[in-house]
């Protein structure tokens, strides 16, 4: 997994631990950028965002010379990458465990895999949000994660429910979510009065509803 295009820092130091993990490793013999290459890339992007770290002196023309080095940086890191990759599927194969050690050991980041979880505890700090991109007839709403999500990507989805009063028999699944936002709408022309609750699902089936939010909507 690699860092933003323009993320000086990251790509950097990702590139530092790179070249230090396939020096003299025995599975990656042959790289596709060679190290000397991608240590002077490196020491262009880090020069450029050093000078760039200077607040006093820095100029625009510093910022782009730092995304500019950080691109190209960042494109032989995909390259690295591309060629870890390959090598470690043609040499490896089928023996997934084997292959994922030998990736490991390449200085890249692994993409984070989903692991089992359990019932979803209740998301926490269910709340209101401001936002210049709403309407008038709009109201933002967001939450963190619940507490015993090890991983954000655990949780399939965010059912969001609605309902006229604080009973939550009587309230209706309204929408489904990815994220931890929800923007709700109030399509009528009168003033709305509403209560929230966001239920997590996992693969172990839905969470604890949360905490209920109440609201107030504007009409159209």
């Amino acid at each position: 997994m690699l860092e933003r295009s323009y993320d000086a820092k990251g790509n950097i130091g990702r590139a530092r631990i790179v070249i230090e993990a396939l020096t003299l490793n025995s599975n990656f013999l042959t790289p596709a950028v060679s190290l000397p290459a991608l240590g002077a890339a490196t020491d262009a992007a880090q020069l450029a965002q050093d000078k760039w770290a200077d607040k006093l002196r820095r100029c625009h023309a510093d910022k782009l010379d730092v995304n500019k080095k950080t691109f190209v940086l960042h494109n032989l890191l995909r390259a690295e990458l591309h060629y870890c990759q390959l090598t470690a599927e043609v040499a490896h194969v089928v023996d997934y465990k084997t292959m994922k050690n030998v990736l490991e050991g390449s200085g890249f980041r692994l993409k984070g895999e989903k692991h089992t979880q359990g019932i979803a505890e209740a998301v926490r700090n269910l709340r209101v949000f401001k936002s210049a991109e709403l309407n008038e007839n709009q109201t933002g709403i967001k939450w963190d994660i619940p507490a015993n999500i090890t991983t954000p990507g655990n949780v399939n989805i965010y059912e969001v429910y609605a309902a006229d009063t604080n009973d939550f028999s009587t309230a209706t699944k309204i929408d489904s979510v990815k994220r931890t936002t929800y923007v709700y709408t109030n399509l009528t022309t009168t003033l709305q009065n509403k209560v929230i609750w966001i239920v997590a699902k996992t693969t172990a089936g839905e969470g604890v509803r949360s905490a209920p939010l109440a609201i107030k909507v504007l009409g159209i």
